[in-house]
């Protein structure tokens, strides 16, 4: 019905999904794995069980990337005490991440702020 029209703006008259370049990325690249999780909410401990769970079973087979979005804390107050929670929990999922040597070699880790997070756009 709507064919190849961008309606997402950006410089491309037409939806990317027609882009030559994009057709040869994902040829040369078909068994590249994303894996995308959304409110990863760092601070409920049942978050942390799973990421431990989910990491160890893509241990023997790295996905090229990890999505992380956000918001990333689900407690907490704003301002200081959100960021120092939110670093903190932050640093825990890189030691989560550091225990598979695999993953952290072959993964890339990717972070999508939400509306409650730092660095969120506002939109």
């Amino acid at each position: 019905c709507f064919g190849n029209t961008n309606f997402f703006g950006g410089p491309m008259d037409h939806s990317v999904k027609v882009s030559e370049k994009l057709i040869n990325a994902e040829q040369r690249n078909q068994d590249s794995l994303f894996v995308f999780i959304s409110d990863l909410w760092l601070d409920e401990p049942e978050v942390q069980v799973r990421l431990r769970r989910l990491f160890a079973g893509f241990a023997d087979i790295p996905p090229t990337a990890f999505v992380f979005c956000g918001n990333f804390i689900a407690h907490s107050p704003s301002g200081v005490q959100y960021n120092n929670a939110l670093k903190d929990h932050l640093k825990q999922l890189g030691d989560i991440i550091c225990r598979h040597p695999e993953l952290r070699a072959q993964s890339r880790f990717l972070f999508v702020p939400g509306p409650s997070d730092p660095g969120s756009p506002g939109i």
